[in-house]
């Protein structure tokens, strides 16, 4: 982590109901390099799958090195009402958890974030799904501590989507609010390839293997800049495959659409769920 990163994701669990065929499904993405652990291992910036009937995000890890600003955080979130309860982490000084504004489970830790020499690609950003964005922003911002880096405020094809990026000075990026139509907590969690050039050889890869593809390959305009596609996963998120995030910008965060400066067309299945989503959502279910 860079000393300009207070704050970053330590890991992310997830609990899914058919492990067997999410191994299938990561090599198919990622040729085996995405940085996942199942069950027992833990290395920094890593996915955590668990088997279990929730299909979903169940805690988010997020990562403190300096101590100092680790206490002031705990003093912000505590003065937003949020129950703090310690915790057991391995290879966490301190590790505390709570709840975000939405119910998402936080683990906040006292530890060094490292890489674990293995090659593999690590989780890059977590993207949460809420219908009321903006508190959860406010709170990853002045509770936190993350920088927010940008606004989203526009259509994007079938949806009016609006949320933040929520990163640091040296990344755009850890962490995205986005109210999407869903049922889960979690809309989408980024593998980070090492180069574009990766990114584009998985997407050929996935595609032999029949994954289904929901964002097709393209590039995020400026200032995030990344180049990747988009995969629907067996527990029904998504997994982004991608390279190339630019940095955290200067002064008040800019609002716009965040158009695609190419690419990720949705495909139709995707477009159907997301219009079966949208459904649901007006009927109030």
């Amino acid at each position: 982590m860079r000393n300009d990163e207070q704050v970053t994701i330590a890991y992310a669990a997830v609990e899914v109901r058919r492990p067997d065929r999410w191994r299938d499904f990561v090599d198919a993405i990622t040729g085996g390099d995405a940085r996942v652990d199942w069950n027992a291992a833990r290395r920094s910036r890593a996915l955590r799958v668990t088997e279990g009937p929730r299909d979903d995000l169940v805690a988010l890890g997020l990562a403190w090195q300096d101590e100092a600003a680790y206490r002031d955080a705990l003093a912000r979130i505590a003065a937003t009402g949020a129950m703090l309860e310690t915790i057991e982490a391995e290879g966490a000084a301190r590790a505390i958890r709570c709840a975000d504004p939405a119910g998402n489970v936080l683990d906040l830790l006292l530890a060094e974030v490292t890489e674990p020499g293995d090659g593999s690609w690590p989780i890059g950003h977590v993207a949460l799904a809420s219908p009321s964005p903006e508190p959860l922003v406010d709170f990853y911002e002045a509770a936190i501590g993350l920088r927010l880096n940008e606004r989203m405020r526009g259509r994007v094809g079938p949806l009016d989507l609006r949320g933040g990026f929520l990163g640091s000075p040296a990344r755009h990026h850890c962490l995205a609010v986005l109210n999407v139509p869903g049922r889960r907590r979690l809309h989408h969690i980024e593998f980070e390839a090492p180069e574009v050039a990766d990114v584009v050889g998985m997407r050929a890869r996935a595609k032999a293997a029949k994954v289904p593809i929901s964002l097709e390959l393209g590039r995020h305009a400026l200032p995030d800049g990344t180049v990747s596609f988009y995969a629907h996963t067996p527990s029904g998120f998504e997994i982004e495959v991608g390279a190339g995030m630019g940095a955290g910008v200067e002064g008040p965060a800019p609002e716009g659409p965040m158009p695609s400066v190419w690419g990720h067309e949705l495909t139709l299945p995707a477009r159907l769920r997301v219009m079966g989503a949208l459904a649901l959502q007006k009927a109030g279910l």
